[in-house]
């Protein structure tokens, strides 16, 4: 078996507009990510977005004024 690829570094998360932008930068070996999201921190989430690659992601289905966790 192959050894899974170390996680995404230099997280973030920026709120604006009717957004979240969530950005990452990608560790050697990595060749997608899936987006969990939840309303609590122990809470494993739910998928929201698959396949994702080029550090980066743009939530724009959420609900204002609740904290989410990624």
């Amino acid at each position: 078996y192959s050894k899974a690829p170390a996680p995404p570094f230099n997280v973030e998360a920026t709120p604006g507009y009717n957004q979240i932008r969530l950005i990452w930068t990608d560790p050697q070996g990595a060749q997608s990510y899936t987006i969990y999201r939840a309303t609590n921190a122990t809470d494993a989430g739910t998928p929201i977005a698959q396949n994702l690659k080029n550090g980066g992601f743009l939530d724009t289905d959420f609900k204002a004024g609740e904290t989410y966790f990624y």
